[in-house]
């Protein structure tokens, strides 16, 4: 990661165990904004490391294989069991999968 991006990475990272001694649900966007960090970071690194075509082409294609993955496993329940997601979870794509999950996906994936 860029040097940018980790100190900020670091940052929401140390701001978000303050928030683990709070309620749930108090803090719901907290997730989303730093899976959204975490993405930007690793997008940037990626870029950094080869081109933006590069970086485009793998970040569409591993986004669209998680979601496609995920949306099956939401709608059907196939491969891994049905999937639930709370009212929590934010932003959707089609009304049933949280849109935060393919970009987490990408960057746990990219990042490894």
């Amino acid at each position: 990661m860029t040097g940018l991006f980790r100190v900020l990475f670091l940052v929401a990272t140390l701001a978000g165990l303050v928030l683990t001694r709070q309620p749930p649900g108090t803090w719901p966007w907290w997730d989303s904004a730093w899976i959204l960090v975490f993405f930007v970071a690793t997008y940037a690194d990626l870029v950094a490391a080869s081109s933006l075509s590069a970086a485009r082409m793998t970040a569409g294609i591993v986004i669209i294989s998680v979601a496609i993955l995920l949306g099956v496993g939401t709608l059907t329940g196939w491969p891994i069991g049905p999937i639930r997601f709370t009212e929590n979870s934010g932003l959707r794509l089609g009304g049933a999968l949280p849109l935060v999950l393919p970009l987490f996906g990408f960057a746990l994936l990219t990042s490894c």
